[in-house]
């Protein structure tokens, strides 16, 4: 059996039996073997190995200490590796996040310039129709200074002579009379 599990460690190197990642362990390729060299040398005797394991590995303390601090500093070494990954990532996204938002306030800024000019194009047909009729233009806004003033519960005590409240007093008994067509 010392032979069998000689020639099979001797295949590998120590950074491959005493590792923590699982990609790189052999410890179940060196049982395995064992098992089968173990199997030649006693088939003969009408023998069958069915399992060896490996249950404890010892080294010696200064080599033992040597091999744990390399393994500190490969899962130091893959930690930064991942951190500065998550950074890289992160600044991706926050770039795309960044040109995204960007191109959001642009349409945003392109659409309420066009919006604007739709306003400024319905008023300059309403303020075509007021430069003809500027009487027409000065009640209107009486009428919308009116609308807003009383818009919720209001209590006002004003002279009937201060606009927009004139027409409420000047030509009273028109407004009750129907528009003339």
């Amino acid at each position: 059996m010392r032979g069998a599990k000689n020639a099979a460690f001797g295949k590998y190197g120590l950074d491959q039996i005493l590792t923590t990642d699982s990609q790189k362990m052999v410890l179940g390729k060196i049982a395995d073997q064992i098992r089968e060299e173990m199997n030649s040398k006693a088939a003969p005797y009408g023998l069958e190995i069915r399992s060896a394991g490996i249950t404890t590995l010892n080294v010696p303390e200064a080599v033992s200490s040597k091999v744990f601090e390399r393994m500190n500093q490969d899962r130091m070494l893959a930690a930064q590796r991942f951190l500065g990954e998550g950074k890289l990532k992160a600044e991706e996204i926050r770039i795309a996040a960044d040109k995204e938002r960007a191109n959001i306030i642009a349409n945003a800024e392109a659409q309420a310039k066009e919006i604007s000019a739709q306003g400024d194009v319905e008023a300059a047909k309403y303020l075509k129709v007021f430069e003809k009729n500027p009487e027409l233009a000065a009640f209107l806004r009486k009428l919308d200074s009116l609308r807003t003033i009383m818009k919720t519960k209001t209590t006002l005590v004003l002279d009937t002579d201060t606009d927009p409240f004139t027409l409420l007093k000047n030509n009273a008994d028109q407004l009750t009379a129907p528009a003339a067509r």
